[in-house]
């Protein structure tokens, strides 16, 4: 679903965010999120929410691949968190 209200809690967790990772990082990190069917609902009725992905501890989960099927992970080269820039995020608005 669409973010309705940029709230001031949602703003400040994003600023906490981008002071510990670069804008780029982040947007490599989003991209990860395709590489988890439990992420992107596939697997139970969960689906990675904004608030979700914005929280330290979940947000850390997800940089760190915790979330990444396991054939997925298997790929050499197929996620990138670290800022190495391997994925296109050019699709995703800021």
């Amino acid at each position: 679903s669409k973010i309705k209200d940029f709230t001031k809690t949602r703003q400040s967790s994003v600023k906490a965010r981008l002071k510990e990772n670069s804008l780029e990082n982040i947007l490599e990190i989003m991209q990860s999120i395709k590489l988890s069917n439990f992420l992107l609902g596939n697997k139970t009725d969960f689906k990675i929410t904004f608030d979700f992905f914005i929280k330290p501890a979940n947000f850390q989960k997800v940089k760190e691949g915790n979330y990444i099927d396991k054939k997925e992970a298997k790929n050499a080269g197929s996620k990138d968190t670290e800022g190495n820039g391997n994925f296109d995020y050019s699709g995703f608005k800021v």
